[in-house]
């Protein structure tokens, strides 16, 4: 059983080594799939023999990892690779279509199963000669229909649909997108949204693409596209980053983020009626015009209440019932505890009588 969301990312690695076990030891995502992995020397076999010794060569390795390889012979570089994580690899299902149309050494596809669930993954690199394409196996195959295929790459191809402004056309994009459109592929790129930082003289532009078929957009199980250099870990071209959930997934997809409320001053004597609400009024000047308030809510509350200091304009009024409810609240501690009571039950009272009389004069209930 899977539990968790599956995070897909690809990336071009550049040939790179070092980052290419970078990105192995830092990424947190479920499966990677490479393009330009770094494929080199892992191992010498001796013979007993043959004095002569034959070199393996191979792509990084690491344990936490299992690697796969597009079908390749001796004699190729392979231009894609493929990771999954051990314990994924365990829990599901992975096999590496070596017998698919799409399969050579610069392409591969992984059949991906899980209990009843199948989704394909196709890792694409179009490694263009100086003239014309390359592209002919892919070209001439096709995709299930019925299958949840999800098509990423590096095409090293220009088109108004998806490269940045002004960028001129590759020769075969209008054969490339018409394949697009036959196996019913949908893009998710950004229109004009940069993958690759250039190089040299080359400008920034679009090469990494990411495709959905309709199966996969019908299982709506497919979330969170993004592009992001942040996870390319020194790569010149970002991460493509895609989240696969199972039927079994427990991972839910965060919600929208809210929109906020947009304020229709119109709509506020409407607003008003309807809660019997009434606007708050300007509380400095209630409060400079009903100094009585105080004198009221202190008023009968015994000979020693604020009354007598509360006379006068309202300004000093404040200033001595705050010197007043100073002396009262040092007083009680050299009292006894009798009167020390009884003068802290009528202090509770003059500010239960303050609040209810203000609370009344400026919020009254509605009608």
């Amino acid at each position: 059983m899977i539990y968790t969301a599956i995070k897909i990312l690809a990336v071009n690695m550049y040939c790179s080594n070092v980052a290419t076990h970078s990105l192995l030891q830092t990424s947190n995502a479920d499966i990677l799939l490479i393009q330009e992995p770094w494929y080199g020397h892992v191992q010498v076999v001796w013979s007993d023999s043959d004095p002569s010794v034959d070199m393996v060569n191979g792509i990084a390795h690491n344990p936490c990892w299992e690697s796969f390889l597009p079908p390749h012979s001796s004699s190729d570089t392979c231009k894609v690779s493929a990771y999954v994580r051990t314990g994924l690899a365990c829990s599901a299902t992975v096999v590496n279509n070596l017998t698919h149309p799409l399969a050579s050494a610069s392409s591969m596809v992984l059949d991906f199963h899980h209990d009843e669930e199948q989704i394909h993954l196709v890792n694409v690199y179009h490694l263009h000669p100086e003239r014309g394409h390359a592209l002919h196996h892919i070209l001439s195959s096709t995709l299930d229909p019925l299958i949840p295929t999800a098509v990423f790459g590096d095409f090293n191809t220009h088109s108004p649909l998806w490269s940045v402004p002004n960028a001129t056309p590759s020769a075969w994009a209008s054969c490339l997108v018409d394949w697009f459109i036959d196996q019913g592929l949908d893009l998710l790129n950004e229109p004009g949204w940069v993958t690759w930082n250039g190089r040299d003289d080359q400008l920034a532009s679009v090469l990494d693409l990411a495709f959905l078929n309709e199966a996969a957009m019908a299982s709506d199980q497919f979330f969170l596209y993004s592009v992001s250099f942040a996870e390319s870990v020194g790569s010149d071209h970002a991460t493509s980053l895609l989240t696969w959930h199972s039927e079994t997934s427990l991972a839910l997809v965060p919600p929208p983020t809210p929109v906020g409320f947009v304020i229709n001053d119109l709509a506020k004597d409407a607003w008003i009626k309807k809660f019997h609400l009434e606007p708050c009024p300007d509380t400095v000047k209630r409060w400079k015009q009903k100094p009585r308030l105080w004198k009221q809510g202190f008023k009968g509350q015994g000979s020693s209440g604020p009354q007598t200091a509360l006379s006068g304009t309202a300004a000093p009024a404040a200033d001595n019932a705050v010197a007043s409810s100073s002396r009262r609240q040092l007083t009680p501690a050299l009292q006894g505890p009798g009167k020390r009571k009884r003068a802290q039950g009528r202090q509770v009272s003059c500010a239960l009588s303050v609040l209810s009389q203000i609370s009344e004069e400026f919020w009254p209930p509605p009608e």
